[in-house]
């Protein structure tokens, strides 16, 4: 019974509404933003993420360290752990692009095909078969491969969502309504005929 207590004081919402103000920005339109207690690894089995919504979002999380992921089927997936203190923060998520990425991962498996075929037919090519051309075949498919492979790698890594985080500008409670403007009294000498 205590333990089914602790799994489920964990599974609390992480946005408790009161707390320290995290505004999330996107560079793209419809990202959502999932977040959970802690350190959590990407590749967990257990999901202890929660949908907070599309960016732009303002949450209030309690001071601690928090699991940020983001994600939508057009952009690739980020995830970045972030420390909540006492003072606002603001999190800008820079969505990558997840067709570039799909083109990135294409051409790296290319590549290392080509790669691969270059180191087979220089081994499998007798040395004494003096008919076919090893090295001029091979070591062109190898090197080609190796740069092709470069290139895909390059645009997957061009195509990654990043998490940065600023000191936020405090955000007044809603409670509090905006002051009012002050008069101003000017003085100024009247003549009347």
């Amino acid at each position: 019974m205590i333990a089914g207590a602790i799994v489920l004081a964990a599974n609390v919402a992480v946005a408790a509404g009161t707390g320290t103000p995290v505004r999330v920005t996107a560079t793209e339109p419809g990202v959502h933003v999932f977040v959970a207690r802690g350190d959590v690894d990407a590749n967990g089995a257990d999901d202890p993420f929660e949908d907070e919504g599309p960016a732009p979002l303002t949450i209030e999380l309690a001071p601690g360290t928090y699991t940020f992921e983001t994600g939508s089927p057009t952009t690739t997936t980020g995830h970045e752990v972030i420390r909540v203190g006492a003072s606002p923060i603001d999190v800008r998520v820079q969505a990558g692009n997840g067709a570039t990425r799909l083109a990135g991962s294409i051409t790296m498996a290319l590549g290392a095909i080509a790669a691969i075929a270059g180191v087979v037919v220089l081994a499998s090519i007798s040395a004494n078969d003096e008919n076919f051309p090893r090295l001029p075949v091979s070591l062109p498919l190898i090197f080609g491969g190796a740069a092709v492979f470069g290139g895909g790698y390059a645009l997957t890594r061009a195509a990654r969502t990043t998490l940065t985080t600023a000191p936020g500008v405090p955000v007044p409670p809603a409670s509090v309504a905006p002051a009012a403007p002050q008069a101003t009294l000017w003085y100024a000498p009247a003549v009347r005929f």
